[in-house]
């Protein structure tokens, strides 16, 4: 796997992580490498392909979901559409955010799930400073050796949640939000919106 395609896993992986409306279930108070952990213990569960089980169904649409509960989504896609977040109105902002959640469930935690299965995992020492922590993670690939993945995360309060996926220094929200820019400014915001559904027709 070369180092492109894994910089590409680890952007759908991330990318599509930005449906709001779960929270944390009470209780929970896990610390940033927890938090994390239970991240890709999630996504792990979930398997992909023709012929599954009801049960894996089932499966894959709880991890998701308890995946999901573990990011700041909602800070995330307005960071990522940046100025034309606030273009939208509430209506659309909501519209954006499903269709995201679609494109996530059916591609993004599959295709991680089966990234990650490869990769042996190993987790260093955090560093938490306030309300901001980064889990820094390093990854062994049988082809490009060891990788380095800091996950970066915020405190509301009450629960630590992922809000940035970093490879080698670069950050997957910024090359998102690159991308983004890059479609509206040429095409405008209704061929993202295409694209996107284009994305879901051909999973």
């Amino acid at each position: 796997m070369t180092h492109k395609k894994i910089l590409k896993a680890l952007i759908i992986f991330f990318i599509l992580s930005l449906y709001p409306g779960f929270a944390l279930a009470k209780g929970a108070n896990l610390n940033p490498e927890q938090t994390v952990k239970e991240l890709l213990s999630s996504i792990e569960k979930i398997k992909k392909g023709k012929g599954i089980s009801k049960q894996q169904i089932e499966t894959n649409r709880v991890s998701s979901q308890k995946a999901l509960r573990l990011m700041d989504l909602e800070k995330v896609s307005q960071k990522t559409l940046g100025k034309y977040w606030k273009e939208r109105t509430p209506e659309e902002q909501k519209s954006f955010v499903s269709l995201l959640s679609q494109v996530f469930v059916k591609i993004a935690f599959p295709s991680s799930a089966q990234f990650f299965a490869n990769l042996k995992i190993k987790f260093l020492n955090p560093e938490i400073e306030q309300s901001k922590a980064l889990v820094p993670v390093s990854v062994t690939s049988p082809d490009q050796g060891e990788i380095d993945i800091d996950f970066s995360l915020y405190s509301n309060g009450e629960n630590w949640r992922i809000n940035d996926v970093i490879l080698d220094g670069i950050s997957m929200r910024n090359n998102l939000r690159s991308q983004f820019k890059k479609v509206i400014r040429s095409k405008g915001y209704s061929e993202l919106i295409k694209k996107m559904k284009k994305k879901i027709d051909e999973s």
